[in-house]
C-alpha cells in the first residue's frame, strides 16, 4: 500500500463529515480523497450537509465585505442593504461582534424586517419605502453611517450616498 492509501486512510472522515461522494466531476464517486487537514471543519451538531456547506460561504463573503474591504473597527456605524438574506443576517452579526456602534439592516419583508433585532440589528428599515435614508439619518444624528454593506445596489444606490457618512465606505 502506497502512502497515498495510508494517508487517506488514516484521514478518511467518519460519521458526521465532509463526505466524497457528495462531490461534482469525474471523481465524485470516490470513496476517499485527499486534502489538507486544516482546511476541513467538522459539521456542527445540529446541522445538515446543506447548512454545513452554505456556512463558510456566507462567513467568508461578508467577513471580506464587512471586515477586509469595509475595514470595520470597533465603534461605526454599519448598514447593511438585504440583511435579512443569509449573507445579509452573517453580516449583522460579523459587524455586532466586530463593535460596530450601531447596526442597521434593511429588509423590503415586514415579518422579516421584524426579526432582524433578533440577530444584532438596532434598527431595522424597509428599502422599499421612501423615507428609509431620512431613518438612518435619523438614528445616526444627521451623520449617516460609516460603512455600507449593499448587497442590493441599483434601486438604492442614491438613498445608500443619502444614507452614509461623508468619506464613508461602501462594500458591495
Amino acid at each position: 500500500m502506497g502512502w497515498r492509501s495510508r494517508l487517506a486512510r488514516r484521514q478518511r472522515l467518519g460519521g458526521r463529515g465532509w463526505r466524497p461522494d457528495h462531490g461534482i466531476g469525474q471523481r465524485r464517486l470516490c470513496g476517499y480523497a485527499l486534502a489538507d487537514r486544516g482546511r476541513l471543519l467538522p459539521i456542527p451538531a445540529g446541522l445538515d450537509f446543506e447548512q454545513a456547506a452554505a456556512l463558510p460561504i456566507a462567513l467568508t463573503t461578508m467577513h471580506d465585505a464587512v471586515v477586509t474591504n469595509g475595514l470595520l473597527q470597533p465603534g461605526p456605524s454599519v448598514l447593511v442593504q438585504g440583511a435579512s438574506s443569509g449573507v445579509g443576517l452573517m453580516a449583522l452579526q460579523i459587524a455586532r461582534l466586530q463593535g460596530a456602534r450601531l447596526v442597521i439592516g434593511s429588509s423590503s419583508g415586514r415579518k422579516r424586517r421584524g426579526r432582524l433585532k433578533e440577530v444584532g440589528a438596532d434598527l431595522a428599515v424597509d428599502s422599499n419605502a421612501s423615507e428609509w435614508a431620512d431613518q438612518v439619518l435619523h438614528a445616526t444624528g444627521g451623520r449617516g453611517v460609516d460603512l455600507v454593506v449593499d448587497q442590493i445596489s441599483g434601486k438604492v444606490a442614491n438613498q445608500n450616498l443619502r444614507a452614509a457618512k461623508v468619506k464613508g465606505a461602501s462594500s458591495m
